[in-house]
């Protein structure tokens, strides 16, 4: 596939559908199956209390945030309706999902409400993956100005729990040269750190960062061959953890990384003993004009629900995981 292909398919929200292996399609289930299958994750309820989670990112984030701003755009003649209604049919409840996002399942761990400002296609800046003047200005640092504005001159809720997690769709790109890359990746690291510094500036105290999700176990990555994948992400996790441990102590705050890499290790080590029996394959295929697509019938022995994305088994084993590093 083409970068600017691609860059297409981002665009209309369909990163890596494709028509391989087409399976017969089935009604998706509106909640999480039940949890008895066996896994390693410890499953204590976590001692740090928090009053709420306030989340920030991308598409792994976005609890619904996209379609209120989608029917506006719709409303000014900017896009049609096809694709919102394709959304409402295969996607759970606005997320880019089969079921509840893991930021979700974290703030029910927490037994805490979640107030999300993440929105579907941000990018680290400004900038949305998103065609549409009505997504301007939505990416990770919009988003912390727009929760800045909402503030009205008050301070940030000291015990809050404040999230930020990006994909990130920074990585697509026209040029993968490793010097180009390279930049792209400190851009996202200088990015996260405007934003931690912003909210921390206006009473933030308690930060949970994402460390980068695992872009190089992707099926778009692995098909498309971008082997520059991984020094994207090696290079944004290593500036990561030594950007936000000088946050720490310049700014007398917390932090705690969350590192994907690590569980996607222990599932990709042992799949079975949470209940995956595909980890190379996506669920979820889409036609690129949308007129066809099919569900697996199992999507919860699937990881990945689309060729980026997880499925709700999944993001319920991210979010358990971050909810347990909390209690560490």
């Amino acid at each position: 596939m083409k970068t600017a292909v691609f860059c297409v398919l981002v665009c209309v929200l369909l990163a890596g559908c494709t028509n391989a292996a087409q399976t017969p399609t089935v009604q998706v289930a509106s909640s999480l199956p039940p949890t008895d299958s066996p896994t390693a994750l410890p499953t204590n309820t976590p001692t740090a209390r928090f009053s709420q989670v306030v989340a920030f990112g991308d598409t792994l984030t976005d609890t619904g945030n996209h379609v209120l701003i989608g029917k506006e755009a719709v409303a000014k003649g900017e896009k049609s309706e096809d694709l919102d209604k394709w959304f409402e049919t295969y996607q759970w409840k606005g997320r880019y999902s089969n079921g509840p996002l893991a930021v979700e399942i974290l703030a029910e761990q927490l037994g805490v409400e979640l107030k999300d400002y993440a929105i579907l296609g941000a990018r680290s800046g400004y900038d949305s993956a998103l065609p549409w003047d009505s997504f301007k200005n939505t990416g990770l640092l919009g988003q912390i100005d727009k929760y800045i504005a909402d503030l009205n001159g008050e301070k940030a809720d000291p015990e809050a729990l404040f999230f930020i997690q990006e994909l990130p769709l920074d990585f697509f790109d026209s040029d993968y040269s490793s010097q180009a890359v390279t930049d792209r990746a400190d851009q996202v690291v200088a990015n996260f750190v405007t934003a931690v510094t912003d909210l921390a500036n206006v009473g933030a105290k308690k930060f949970l960062v994402g460390k980068f999700a695992d872009l190089s176990r992707s099926p778009l990555i692995l098909s498309e061959g971008f082997s520059a994948a991984s020094t994207f992400q090696n290079r944004m996790d290593t500036k990561l953890v030594a950007e936000m441990a000088k946050l720490e102590q310049q700014l007398n705050i917390k932090i705690i990384l969350f590192d994907y890499t690590a569980l996607t290790d222990l599932i990709w080590n042992n799949p079975a003993q949470y209940g995956f029996t595909n980890l190379t394959d996506h669920c979820m295929h889409a036609s690129d004009d949308l007129k066809t697509t099919t569900v697996c019938e199992t999507p919860d022995e699937y990881y990945w629900w689309d060729s980026l994305y997880p499925t709700r088994r999944a993001n319920q084993l991210i979010g358990e995981a971050m909810a347990e590093q909390l209690s560490q």
